[in-house]
Parts: C-alpha cells; structure tokens; sequence
C-alpha cells in the first residue's frame, strides 16, 4: 500500500490525522467541563435541597442524651465560663 491509501483509509490513527494530541487534550477538556457544568446543576438543584440539608445537619445528630439526666452533654467544658469569659481569655 502506498502513502496515500494509508492516508485515507486510517485517517483517525495516523501521526498527522485530524485527531493529534492536541485535539484529544481538546475533547477531554471539553468532557470534564461538561462533568463539571452537571454536577453543579445536580448540587443546585432543588430536588436535593432536603436531602443536603439533612446531610449538613449529621455532626450534629450524634450527641446521644444522657440516660441519667435525659439532657444532651454540654459541649462546656469549663461550666465556671460563660461564653464571652472564653472569648476574652482567649
């Protein structure tokens, strides 16, 4: 076969083809910008909203009340400390 069947015929394998590094590194680009684009529309979306929420309210769901007392813990340490004596030894 001659070059210029080579040519046409694997035009997409080829080292001078339509499709180089540069074309590839192209598609990618274009590929993770579209992954991107989505899954903003699926975080903003409304349908999720509620289960977010929830989701950003879980490190605070596992305080477990105390069985004696029935009382969430106190997250004060110091309980000789109101809030704004801690903020100003601080």
């Amino acid at each position: 076969m001659d070059q210029e069947t080579l040519s046409s015929s694997g035009a997409l394998f080829n080292s001078g083809a339509l499709f180089d590094s540069g074309t590839w590194s192209g598609i990618g680009t274009i590929l993770a910008l579209v992954a991107f684009i989505g899954i903003c529309i699926w975080a903003y979306s409304g349908r999720n909203k509620a289960r977010f929420d929830e989701a950003a309210n879980l490190p605070f769901a596992d305080e477990q009340p105390d069985p004696e007392t029935g009382s969430k813990p106190s997250t004060n340490k110091d309980p000789d400390l109101s809030e704004t004596d801690k903020v100003s030894n601080l």
